[in-house]
């Protein structure tokens, strides 16, 4: 349980997140311009089947083709620089929050199985890390979706409904992925549940196995469990 602080005093939560703010202010400013560069290709296409072939003027293909080039680049180049700052703040979440959950564990005598329980927290702080340095990008981009299709539909309203059918597609193959792989995935799950379950209950009974030359035995029931 968490010791109860003083009035005033600042937790470590509160002091990370007061930190982050300023990192996490810069990406959501480069996801913004990020998200915004997405209309360049679509600006693109409508201006260069709208003005060119009516001027047959090569000098605005070009200059148009620079722009949106230029565009891109940018796009990429904030992608790619939110992305990293993400990575590092993951890194940073798991140095800052990990030591102290390893010393707490360690230095609590009243709990069971300290490895177990050092191994849990560790776990979280893991699973953190892994969704920030991953799966947060999607995340972000999906506030500004809506945005997006709001934009594509002022474009040219075909362009629209292009956008939405294609979102729906993707949802349907998305739920049907689901659908069609959850029993293999929850299979997968428990096999990968059974083999740890062996591996640790061999480890803490290490003299019996070697004892009874239960080795070879527990390698092929673990060779069969990661075949099922």
């Amino acid at each position: 349980m968490a010791k109860r602080r003083k009035a005033g005093t600042e937790t470590s939560l509160a002091a990370a997140w007061r930190i982050s703010r300023p990192g996490l202010a810069a990406v959501m400013i480069f996801t913004a311009c990020f998200n915004l560069l997405k209309f360049a290709m679509p600006l693109y296409l409508i201006q260069a089947l709208d003005r060119v072939p009516a001027s047959r003027s090569i000098e605005t293909l070009v200059m148009l083709t620079i722009m949106v080039v230029i565009a891109t680049a940018c796009g990429m180049v904030l992608d790619v620089l939110r992305r990293r700052m993400l990575v590092r703040w993951g890194v940073w979440i798991e140095r800052r929050f990990g030591p102290p959950m390893v010393d707490r564990g360690l230095a609590d005598s009243r709990l069971a199985d300290q490895t177990a329980e050092i191994s849990s927290s560790l776990g979280y702080v893991e699973k953190l890390r892994g969704f920030v340095s991953g799966p947060m990008v999607s995340w972000l981009d999906l506030f500004f979706a809506p945005l997006f299709f709001l934009g594509i539909f002022l474009i040219h309203p075909l362009l629209g409904v292009i956008g939405l059918a294609s979102l729906v597609l993707l949802a349907v193959v998305g739920v049907l992925s689901d659908t069609l792989t959850r029993d293999a995935r929850r299979a997968s799950g428990d096999a990968y549940r059974e083999q740890s379950e062996l591996v640790q209950a061999a480890g803490q009974n290490k003299e019996s196995v070697g004892a009874f030359s239960m080795a070879r035995t527990l390698t092929e029931r673990w060779r069969r469990t990661a075949s099922a």
